[in-house]
């Protein structure tokens, strides 16, 4: 069900709602499951005369999937005697307002609230066709945020903006499993915690002369759990080649928390992990962009990035850049660790003309992380090259060419997972 409302006054009410509820059961095998799910989306933008612009909007989705066990004469295998039930969810919304203060300037400022869940369940029939507990699992992430830009225009040639973000983050695991068939499932993970976030920043936009644009700024940031702070320069120079080329380089340093559970990792009733430093990555960029006709464009991205403070196992391989699911995590972790990455990034992008346009973007890169070890290796997001490909062609068709029919066609193309031990 969708449905939209506008208004001349220039507020408007959009939203809309999709229940298609196990729509694609009837093309599945029989043993894939029953599929539930939903989505909601909506926005309600109310701009007034002199108190701003006012909005409310959100996302959400509920999904579902219910397993049934075999019939007892096609057991094979212990898992052939399993029912489950599995739900996701995400969800995020927020309010958010704008005003123009004066001629220069515009205040914007938004609350936030956003998050993401699992639970499963898992049963197993025992030999007088009983239910037996089997597994477990619940995971709910959430996360509040208020922050607010003040944007001044200073002049033609100078535009600076300061703001800040505040962000409250929170987690609440449990994970259980039968050790084995008969016996009640025994907790393997669990876990709750919650802290806060602090960043600000302050920023400039100057033009240095027709041909030259400087961008620079500055960036806090304070993780309350640990009380670690960071400040971070960030600066970029871009220069006009012509009015078809330009050529521009930036610097910045940037850091990282972790997942909350990597903090919160119990080891005999300590938490070791909860000191961690931040991860810092400093970011070189180099980009070159070609206007090499009026609707194709050409851009090139060289870089490269170095990471230190990266968590590392003290006596392993293990890395959290290389976490794959934190349900499980219980590694005490030290700061020991760097990586590195360049690569170069390719676009070329045909914009509509003529009912058609395509989209072509390479990537080139070679990620690796170094652990307590000393022994350089890859990182699981090591593909080495990702390509992209994207051709969409529009047809005005009917009495008055009024109505459009549209086809498009992609493609990718990727390296494998490279080995990381």
């Amino acid at each position: 069900m969708n449905f939209k409302l506008y208004r001349r006054s220039g507020q408007f009410y959009t939203a809309s709602l999709l229940i298609p509820w196990a729509l694609m059961g009837a093309f599945l095998p029989n043993d894939a499951g029953i599929l539930k799910y939903q989505d909601l989306s909506y926005k309600i933008n109310l701009p007034t005369k002199q108190s701003g612009t006012f909005s409310w909007w959100g996302v959400g989705a509920y999904d579902g999937m219910d397993t049934e066990a075999e019939e007892r004469e096609d057991w094979e295998a212990m898992t052939d005697r399993g029912h489950s039930q599995t739900t996701q969810y995400m969800y995020a919304t927020g309010f958010s307002h704008k005003i123009f203060v004066g001629e220069k300037s515009v205040l914007n400022t938004a609350l936030s609230a956003a998050g993401n869940g699992l639970d499963f369940d898992e049963q197993r029939l025992d030999d007088d066709l009983q239910e037996q507990p089997q597994a477990f699992a619940k995971n709910d992430n959430y996360k509040f945020t208020l922050q607010s830009s003040w944007t001044n225009y200073l002049s033609k040639k100078h535009t600076h903006r300061t703001g800040f973000y505040y962000t409250h983050l929170g987690y609440n695991l449990n994970v259980k499993q039968s050790p084995s068939e008969g016996l009640p499932p025994v907790e393997l993970s669990a876990g709750k915690g919650q802290t806060d976030l602090f960043q600000v920043y302050s920023a400039s936009k100057i033009s240095m002369g027709r041909a030259l644009e400087l961008n620079g700024g500055i960036h806090l940031l304070h993780f309350r759990l640990n009380q670690e702070f960071s400040v971070e320069p960030r600066v970029a120079l871009k220069y006009h080649i012509n009015k078809n080329q330009s050529l521009a380089l930036a610097y910045g340093l940037h850091s990282r928390i972790e997942e909350l559970p990597v903090y919160f990792v119990n080891t005999d009733g300590t938490f070791p992990n909860k000191d961690l430093k931040l991860m810092k990555a400093n970011h070189w960029v180099l980009s070159y962009h070609s206007q090499l006709a009026e609707n194709l464009n050409l851009s090139l991205e060289p870089y490269y990035q170095y990471l230190t403070n990266v968590p590392v196992a003290p006596d392993s391989y293990i890395s959290t850049l290389n976490i794959r699911n934190s349900l499980f995590f219980d590694e005490p972790l030290v700061n020991d660790g760097t990586a590195r990455n360049l690569g170069v990034d390719v676009t070329l992008e045909r914009f509509l003309k003529n009912g058609m346009c395509c989209l072509l973007s390479a990537s080139v890169f070679d990620p690796k992380y170094t652990p307590a070890d000393g022994i350089e290796r890859n990182t699981r997001l090591n593909k080495k090259y990702v390509v992209n490909a994207l051709i969409g062609k529009e047809w005005h068709v009917g009495k008055n060419k009024n109505n459009v029919f549209s086809a498009n066609l992609r493609m990718n193309y990727l390296g494998g997972n490279e080995k990381n031990l």
